[in-house]
């Protein structure tokens, strides 16, 4: 299997160049790819155990450092969506608790 990466040529123009896969299913950094994470990340506590996870392949190799500070970036991301999320809902709910209340 062949990989496509990019590389910026002297003028700025990008130029693909094909690497060849390696058999192990390695990437060009000498590490694994992560496993596929197969639970959604759909609550504050899935996404700190993801995290956690993460610290833990990192620090034991098994997951590059630059591509766990990329999906340690995005996991930040993700945290501030669900927690808005979980904030609106509630300000919901309180709005339609107060509106039964209005109607008594």
């Amino acid at each position: 299997m062949m990989k496509t990466t990019q590389s910026k040529a002297k003028k700025g123009r990008i130029v693909q160049k094909k690497q060849a896969a390696k058999p192990d299913g390695q990437r060009e950094g000498g590490t694994r790819p992560p496993k596929r994470y197969k639970k959604r990340l759909k609550s504050l506590p899935d996404v700190r155990v993801y995290l956690s996870e993460l610290i833990h392949a990192t620090r034991s190799g098994e997951v590059d450092a630059n591509l766990a500070g990329k999906l340690a970036f995005m996991l930040n991301i993700l945290r501030g969506v669900i927690a808005d999320s979980e904030l609106a809902d509630r300000i919901e709910q309180l709005e339609k608790e107060m509106e039964k209340r209005d109607k008594s």
